[in-house]
């Protein structure tokens, strides 16, 4: 998935897996040493584009007095079609994998995508442990695999409380270290694919998975924050983030288009090139407030990094209880991020860029709206039932002031709608 699907569920598909494990029994955690466990089976469906199934579970236990235990396990099977990078063009376009065997086209007038099938599984375990009466220390470690991508993480947090317990302060750090391996072979950057787009393919059978060639990168993350209680009703959290990733940071899947400077008519295709470090920085702020029933939930996050994209995401939950541990929760969401400074929707001739070119769309300019809706009801005493819709609809810039020739009548970011469904089971045994 890191490597064909995110161009159009980067940022949406984040956001809903974030939110997958939310399913929160309203009970406190017991004593005696139970496992609590939160469920949830997640769909993701984008018209004509990605179709995303994913159960999960996480279960968390007391091991000993406030010290827990919480494995994840989350599984994801991706299917449908992604932006390749390509433009769009006034006549169809046939696109070729490594081999020969594989081919696949477009009509005139269509973004070209492709169709792929992934399966993804991961696993998470975490150790939070007090070290004294204001102080604790939260350590984890995770791993995933796909087909053509393996992720390891380790990540360290440390928490400490003020002395009338109103104030925690935390520091945190994760790092991470990712395997690609592309079907095939990544291609060299900017280097030229022929008129019939030949290159590396998940799809291409004629390859020999352990003669590609792996690329990996390593991420490494810091996070300080504080967490303050304004008033018994008033909770409020702030957040700075620092984070850097380096080595291999191209889709090896991804091309863009050479357009002919005198009519705007695609002639050939490059491999993109991103460069080889990403520094980012965030900001987040988050505030819940407890009114007499109803909780309130709002937060706000800034992204940034030396890529040139920022982002912002505003976020709204309203927990309306409704009797008898029944409730409704409304959500809206605003996400609008503006296009990373070596975006391109095309290259025009054949002079190279300086730099870096990608055609990307999860690096273009974009907004996004999510609406949506939960309800929640308990199954007995220990038990909670709960489930979500949302719909989001994506939208980008369609019709670029650089567009030449024939690429004018294109719609180089069509508008995507997105439906979003979780059933949660939360339970204790």
């Amino acid at each position: 998935m890191q490597l064909t699907c995110r161009g159009s569920i980067g940022v949406a598909l984040a956001s809903a897996t974030a939110s997958l494990l939310s399913a929160t029994p309203t009970h406190a955690v017991d004593k005696v040493q139970n496992w609590q466990v939160d469920s949830a089976f997640y769909v993701y469906s984008e018209k004509d584009r990605v179709n995303v199934v994913e159960p999960a579970a996480q279960a968390k236990r007391e091991i000993a007095d406030d010290e827990f235990v919480t494995v994840t396990l989350v599984a994801d099977a991706m299917t449908g079609a992604s932006p390749n990078g390509a433009s769009p063009a006034a006549k169809p376009q046939t696109f070729t994998a490594t081999s020969g065997n594989v081919s696949y086209s477009t009509p005139a007038n269509t973004l070209p995508v492709h169709t792929f099938e992934d399966l993804r599984g991961a696993v998470a375990v975490d150790w939070d442990k007090p070290l004294s009466r204001l102080s604790r220390v939260l350590v984890g470690g995770s791993f995933s695999q796909e087909f053509d991508y393996t992720s390891m993480g380790a990540s360290a947090t440390y928490s400490r409380d003020s002395e009338d317990k109103f104030t925690t302060f935390s520091l945190g750090a994760a790092l991470g270290l990712d395997f690609v391996q592309a079907k095939g072979g990544a291609p060299e950057p900017f280097s030229l694919l022929g008129n019939g787009a030949t290159r590396t393919s998940r799809d291409d059978d004629d390859d020999d998975e352990g003669n590609a060639d792996i690329k990996n990168k390593t991420i490494v993350d810091v996070v300080a924050g504080v967490t303050q209680v304004m008033t018994p009703r008033w909770l409020t959290q702030f957040n700075i983030g620092l984070g850097l990733t380096q080595g291999y940071l191209s889709d090896p899947y991804k091309m863009i288009s050479l357009i002919d400077p005198a009519n705007g008519d695609t002639f050939n295709y490059r491999a993109e090139k991103r460069p080889d470090s990403r520094f980012r920085q965030t900001f987040y702020t988050k505030t819940a407030y407890h009114f007499s029933k109803d909780t309130a939930h709002v937060s706000y996050r800034y992204y940034a990094d030396n890529w040139g994209l920022r982002a912002h995401t505003a976020d709204l939950k309203y927990r309306l209880e409704l009797g008898a541990r029944h409730y409704l929760q409304p959500h809206l969401r605003y996400y609008h991020q503006d296009e990373a400074n070596f975006f391109h929707h095309n290259l025009v001739g054949l002079t190279l860029p300086t730099d870096n070119a990608s055609a990307d769309l999860r690096l273009a300019t974009m907004s996004s709206y999510t609406l949506g809706l939960k309800y929640g009801f308990p199954l007995g005493k220990r038990h909670e039932l709960s489930a979500r819709v949302e719909h989001m609809r994506q939208q980008g810039e369609s019709h670029p002031n650089s567009a030449i020739g024939s690429q004018k009548s294109q719609d180089f970011f069509p508008k995507l709608r997105v439906w979003m469904a979780q059933i949660g089971y939360s339970f204790e045994f």
